[in-house]
Order: structure tokens, then C-alpha cells, then sequence
């Protein structure tokens, strides 16, 4: 089955397409052009270098939060209007959860996605080869936060995400040892790692169609805070 994976959450954003498992096509980009202007062309680029025709497509795997605001409803719609025009299903993928996919068996991690100001999307988790098994579930915290609950569990975390990018600096200072900081390509997000947790939750019968794709926002946008509690969905 051929699937292809979006991921528009953070600054760094890309496509990937598998078939299968394995990876055929891969395009990340880290630029200020907004996600809107360059997705679907990443998209028409791999697939095209890939020699597939729309109608080959399988399956969607989308990141669907957490992230930028922005980001993350340009991937739905995106993901949504593909999806309408194929007849697909959607996996949605947690993007913390993708920074983790593959992490060693055992291993433990906390991946981090930035929030500005010092906070943080975060969740931690324990590696299994794969799929990673979620220990902490997705919450915002501050970095400091993070660093204590490092400390008190006295063992070492790999640390994952643009998050430890941010703030790498005073996670290597506090941490010392018990921070295993990330290689560049374990800093982001990558889109193959978003299709495999997409295939995986595909196999597990949680993909849906395009109308129940919704994203994961964890904290209020900027204009519902703004809002201050008037607006009655907020």
C-alpha cells in the first residue's frame, strides 16, 4: 500500500511517501515561507519523482497537532481535501509521538515540541523498536518542569523535538548525563516517521474518513486567550 504522510506542525515541515514500510520519497523543508505555499508542490515533487499518479495513494498519514495553529490546519484541510478527492482514510499522528517512533527498546525519552517562553508541547515515553509507549501523556510544560521530572526519576531520557533546540542550552546544563540531546535529525519531525505511526494506527482500525479528521490543539489559540473567557466554545 502506498502511503503518504504530511507534516505542517512546526516551522520544519515535509511530505513523505512509503510503500509499504519502506520509505520512497522524502522532502523537508525549514524555510519562513508559510506551510500553505509549499506543501501541496512538495507533494506534486515527490510524487512525481516517485512515478505515482494520485489514484495510487492508499493511504494519508497526518500530523495533526501539536504545533503551530496555523500549521496544523493547513496539514488537516490539506490531508481532508486530498482524502475527499481519493475516497481515502486519514491516520492521524501525534507528532510527539512521531519524534519518537524507532526509539531503542527500553530507551526512555521525552520529546518536546516548542511553545515559546520557555514552555513547551511535551509527553515522554518508553521505546519499544517502534511504536513508542506513551508515559506521560501530550500536556504543555515549562522546561523546568521538564528538568524535575528528569531529575526525580534519576534515569537517563533521550530528548527529542524543536523544544530541545530552543532550549538545549539549559537542558544540557541541568541535566548533565541524565540528557542524551538530540542529532539533528531526531531535533524534528520527520515526515517517514509520521507515515509509519500513520500505517501503525491504520492497522490498529483508527484511521477515519476526511469529515472526522480533526486537530489536536492542546492549549487555547492566541485569540481564545485574547477572548478572556467571552467567547462561550473557548
Amino acid at each position: 500500500m502506498i502511503t503518504i504522510a504530511l507534516d505542517t506542525t512546526c516551522m520544519t515541515g515535509g511530505v513523505a511517501v512509503l510503500d509499504g514500510e519502506k520509505l520512497v520519497a522524502e522532502y523537508m523543508l525549514s524555510v519562513k515561507r508559510t506551510h500553505s505555499e509549499r506543501l501541496m508542490s512538495s507533494l506534486s515533487t515527490v510524487m512525481k519523482d516517485a512515478a505515482l499518479e494520485p489514484s495510487d495513494i492508499g493511504l494519508i498519514a497526518c500530523a495533526v497537532g501539536p504545533g503551530s495553529f496555523t500549521g496544523i490546519r493547513i496539514g488537516v484541510s490539506s490531508a481532508k481535501a486530498i482524502a475527499m478527492a481519493q475516497g481515502l482514510l486519514i491516520a492521524p499522528v501525534i507528532g510527539l509521538d512521531a519524534l519518537c517512533y524507532g526509539l531503542p527498546e527500553g530507551e526512555l525519552a521525552f520529546a518536546m515540541i516548542d511553545a515559546r517562553h520557555e514552555n513547551c508541547y511535551c509527553a515522554s515515553y518508553i521505546g519499544t523498536g517502534g511504536m513508542p509507549q506513551r508515559v506521560k501523556e501530550p500536556s504543555v510544560m515549562t522546561v523546568d518542569e521538564v528538568i524535575g521530572e528528569i531529575r526525580s526519576s534519576g534515569r537517563r531520557h533521550h530528548l527529542r523535538g524543536d523544544g530541545v533546540l530552543a532550549y538545549g542550552t539549559k537542558l544540557a546544563a541541568e541535566l548533565g548525563s541524565l540528557a542524551a540531546l538530540p542529532s539533528g535529525e531526531d531535533a524534528v519531525i520527520r515526515p517517514s516517521k509520521v507515515a509509519m505511526c500513520g500505517i501503525k494506527a491504520y492497522e490498529a482500525g483508527l484511521a477515519v474518513p476526511a469529515a472526522e479528521l480533526m486537530p489536536y490543539y492542546i492549549k487555547h489559540s492566541g485569540a481564545e486567550v485574547k477572548a478572556e473567557g467571552k467567547c462561550p466554545n473557548c
